[in-house]
């Protein structure tokens, strides 16, 4: 039943906490205290306190508490007050079988519904429980309400600090919650932003390491040959005997800066071999786990999914943690990226014919021929603000772990990428 216009002309008169059992007869005892005050005839004054202990009875059950609001409104008899109580649960609808239908065939909905004269219930499963209901019948005039409130706060106020010390006690708990709880969010959000920092470091110096090796294999590669042809022909002139004084010289000069070139290029070539130094034995479900923590706010920020398929037992790879993780990182934001708003994204780790492999699959667009046939070039990219680096890079990591990288992608179903590591590593 809806309720009538004349509740939305109300003069406030108390709010109550209900929290525990021990509430029941408080609210029991307000109630009747007000109906009193109003000078509601005996009967009604009973059915009034009945109904608010056991309206409060069924918002402890159903939504772990909440509160009451007690109002005085124009009665339905003309010129006269009428009583109006609305209570508010305090969580989603708990332990309700069905709907607010069965709800209102209950004993207790149906006992009230008998009782007052009006009656409004909005009971769904998973949202807050709210009742409201007014009696009628109080000789007090609407009119006379204002001149009456003194004495009715006076008397229901008669334990004001016993009553301001349990709101301010269940407001102090609400604000601890929920400064805990933003605690904890600024503690996870911090968490993942030094670990997004650092995975940016560890780009940047993997960067920084990959152009120096790179530049150094090339530098080692073009002054090889012509270093060992400088070196042997000088060597082979200062056998010869008879030479001068002075040319011998410049024979031992040009022989020791080729062998010095020699030293040099030796020390290029062994910048290529400084990387095994961080390769370990690590279980890739583990750094898929850290991956997936680590992108987290990401994925939040979409509503994604994250489904994890891995083996029960370990899978050992030797990697370079770090850079490893920058790989799979960059694969998990192209698959989110694509990913619609609620969309799930499935990784999966495990060994296939006794070599580990990852799996990662989105259900986004899919990724079109034409990029697909250059994807792990430079300059290709999917993303208006893309730089076309992100896959090539990914491709080095991959090689660089003796592993091969495969994409499988149709229009519309979306796009499924895997990384086959070696079975065995190979030194």
């Amino acid at each position: 039943m809806e309720m009538d216009q004349s509740t939305n002309n109300k003069l406030h008169i108390i709010r109550l906490v209900i929290k525990k059992l021990s509430d029941i007869p408080k609210v029991r005892a307000k109630a009747k205290t007000v109906a009193e005050l109003l000078q509601f005839p005996r009967l009604a004054r009973t059915q009034i306190a009945t109904a608010a202990s056991e309206a409060t009875r069924m918002v402890l059950i159903l939504s772990k508490g909440g509160l009451l609001d007690i109002s005085a409104v124009p009665g339905n008899d003309h010129g006269k007050s009428a009583l109006f109580f609305s209570f508010q649960g305090a969580e989603g609808m708990n332990g309700l079988q069905s709907a607010s239908e069965s709800t209102l065939n209950s004993k207790v909905i149906s006992g009230i519904k008998a009782v007052m004269d009006e009656m409004s219930l909005t009971a769904e499963p998973g949202t807050p429980l709210s009742l409201e209901f007014k009696k009628s019948g109080s000789p007090v005039s609407w009119h006379e309400f204002p001149s009456l409130a003194q004495t009715l706060r006076e008397e229901l106020f008669k334990d004001t600090e016993e009553l301001a010390q349990e709101n301010l006690k269940a407001k102090h708990e609400e604000v601890l919650r929920l400064l805990k709880e933003l605690s904890h969010k600024n503690h996870e959000l911090n968490k993942a932003n030094r670990e997004l920092l650092q995975l940016s470091n560890d780009l940047e110096a993997l960067a920084h390491e990959r152009t120096v090796a790179e530049l150094g294999l090339r530098i080692a590669d073009k002054v090889r040959n012509p270093a060992m042809v400088i070196g042997g022909l000088a060597r082979t002139l200062l056998k010869k005997a008879g030479l001068d004084e002075d040319l011998a010289s410049k024979l031992q000069a040009i022989f020791k800066e080729a062998a010095h070139l020699e030293k040099i290029v030796r020390e290029f070539e062994s910048l290529a071999l400084t990387q095994q130094r961080f390769l370990k034995s690590v279980d890739l479900r583990k750094l898929l786990v850290e991956v997936i923590k680590t992108w987290s706010p990401a994925l939040a920020k979409k509503k994604l999914k994250v489904k994890t398929r891995f083996a029960p037992e370990p899978v050992k790879i030797t990697a370079n943690p770090q850079t490893l993780k920058v790989a799979i990182l960059h694969i998990l934001r192209n698959s989110s990226d694509a990913s619609p708003e609620g969309g799930t994204i499935v990784i999966e780790a495990g060994r296939k014919d006794n070599r580990p492999f990852l799996t990662v699959q989105d259900n986004g667009p899919g990724i079109p021929k034409e990029i697909m046939d250059k994807l792990f070039k430079a300059s290709v990219s999917t993303k208006p603000a893309g730089t076309g680096l992100g896959m090539l890079l990914v491709k080095h990591i991959v090689e660089e772990h003796q592993a091969e990288i495969k994409i499988d992608t149709q229009p519309g179903t979306g796009t499924r990428v895997s990384i086959l590591f070696p079975a065995r590593w190979r030194e």
